[in-house]
């Protein structure tokens, strides 16, 4: 029998059934995945992105009706996770930090993966903390992001990225309330890039083909933070900008892939 597990409904979904509930259960390695969700909506713009961003995707966490009983429900669901799933798949020594260190991981959401960095508070060596991230992964909390590369590009960073599955989950564990962050977007920015990072792997999940989902990053500092790749190994660039304005410098990574990718980017 498998194992349900509670995963985020992404906005594709909720446009798509306007009646507000759809259960679609598949059978993948093993665990039963149930989706449901609620209500439609029709159009995104404004403060109601940064709205639907900062609730995320889970069904009962987007229901509550104030932010402080929708963070309450993120800690909580992460409470249960380390207390109930995490001894089933793996027996790991100081469960109790995982919170903690989750709240740490959340300050790096978007970066470069450092592991030596995102234990020192926790007094965690890089492979406690590694051992960690993959437990983490395996219970749809965070999922690392790989480099995309070809054989063309030698100056690439080839650390990844780690990014969360859910901009609320995100969004609590830095403590960010929508007044904040209408009055500072400069921290809007990961979350908006995590909650692209998880409508993507939702849409890929439901793709007739496999899509694997990379970045990219050089020695020059050119970036692209999504490059989705399928089989047949064409691409598309995906720079996600919170700001109200872009230059051309924005495009400098999006054009290095490019170049480097001939006539699969598409």
């Amino acid at each position: 029998m498998g194992r349900l597990v509670t995963r985020a409904y992404s906005h594709v979904d909720v446009c798509r059934f306007p009646t507000g509930r759809c259960y679609a259960p598949s059978q993948t390695g093993g665990t039963l995945f149930c989706r449901q969700l609620p209500q439609a909506a029709e159009s995104v713009h404004g403060d109601d992105l940064l709205d639907l961003v900062a609730a995320g995707g889970y069904p009962d966490a987007v229901k509550r009706r104030t932010e402080r009983r929708r963070h309450d429900w993120y800690r909580a669901y992460i409470n249960s996770i380390v207390e109930r799933d995490i001894p089933e798949i793996a027996d790991i020594a100081g469960r109790a930090q995982i919170p903690r260190l989750l709240e740490i991981c959340a300050r790096f959401a978007g970066q470069l993966t450092n592991l030596s960095e995102i234990g020192r508070p926790t007094g965690r060596d890089h492979k406690t903390v590694g051992q960690y991230l993959r437990v983490l992964e395996q219970v749809y909390l965070v999922q690392p992001v790989l480099p995309w590369s070809r054989n063309e590009l030698s100056r690439l960073v080839k650390a990844p990225k780690l990014h969360f599955i859910d901009s609320g989950l995100l969004t609590a564990l830095r403590g960010h309330s929508t007044a904040r962050l209408r009055a500072d977007r400069g921290q809007f920015g990961p979350l908006l890039e995590s909650f692209v990072f998880s409508e993507l792997i939702k849409g890929a999940g439901w793709s007739k083909e496999h899509i694997s989902i990379f970045h990219y990053r050089d020695k020059d500092q050119l970036e692209v933070d999504f490059v989705p790749e399928n089989p047949a190994g064409q691409i598309v660039g995906i720079e996600v900008k919170a700001a109200a304005s872009v230059t051309q410098r924005d495009f400098g990574g999006l054009q290095r892939v490019a170049s480097a990718a001939g006539s699969a980017f598409v």
